[in-house]
């Protein structure tokens, strides 16, 4: 009994693992990447989330050409802007570090990275190693569980449980885009439609003058 219990707990954990694996395949974005930086240069990225929403980075950075400086000495400074450009976070970080912030306001937000350089030439080349997280995909799962001592399949049932809000989540959000969206091409819609009559209205008016024009000349003219 014990052992077909234990087999049956084997199961159930297996078939959450393969359903958090499967929601998360299908709507978490591959938002790891790395790309090359030179000293002082700034490589900036949009990410659109919607209101309330957790956002993490974690970086780090390995020189390409060696040079005198060593990797302690390198200075990040991340900038932080939200959708109405307010400059919301801007800060010194080291080489290999972490930034988290929630979103106050739905739409884009602009992250930048730089790094700090007095140098003129011989500028060193850097890989910036870059791992972007959104929504619950940004929660450390370990440190969760530890804190509220969640057992295994506790945990996977968080996980599914935050990946269905955050899916809500961003279906919701991406109702209001189209909202949106439709009300810009609607009022477009007017607009061209308004212009239209305006300009059957402005052709309308200027034959009137030209056949007034003419008949006046003609008239003068004693054609007429």
């Amino acid at each position: 009994s014990t052992q077909s219990t234990g087999v049956v707990n084997m199961k159930l954990s297996n078939g959450l693992c393969l359903l958090v694996l499967t929601v998360t395949s299908l709507i978490l974005p591959l938002n790891s990447l790395y790309f090359t930086i030179t000293e002082a240069e700034k490589k900036c990225f949009f990410e659109e989330v919607p209101k309330d929403t957790l956002i993490l980075a974690d970086w780090a950075i390995e020189k390409i050409q060696e040079q005198n400086s060593q990797n302690q000495d390198i200075v990040i400074v991340l900038t932080v802007k939200d959708p109405l450009q307010n400059l919301i976070y801007q800060k010194n970080l080291g080489p290999v570090s972490r930034f988290g912030f929630t979103s106050h306001h739905t739409g884009e937000y602009l992250i930048c990275f730089q790094t700090a350089s007095t140098a003129w030439f011989n500028r060193m080349k850097f890989k910036f190693h870059l791992n972007l997280d959104v929504g619950g995909y940004a929660r450390d799962w370990q440190e969760v569980a530890s804190l509220e001592h969640l057992t295994g399949i506790e945990t996977k049932l968080r996980k599914i449980s935050e990946t269905i809000e955050n899916i809500r989540s961003e279906q919701n959000f991406q109702k209001v885009l189209e909202e949106s969206f439709m009300s810009a091409s609607e009022s477009t819609n007017s607009m061209v439609l308004w212009w239209s009559f305006f300009q059957i209205a402005v052709m309308c008016l200027v034959a009137y003058f030209q056949i007034r024009h003419l008949k006046l000349f003609f008239k003068k003219k004693k054609i007429l």
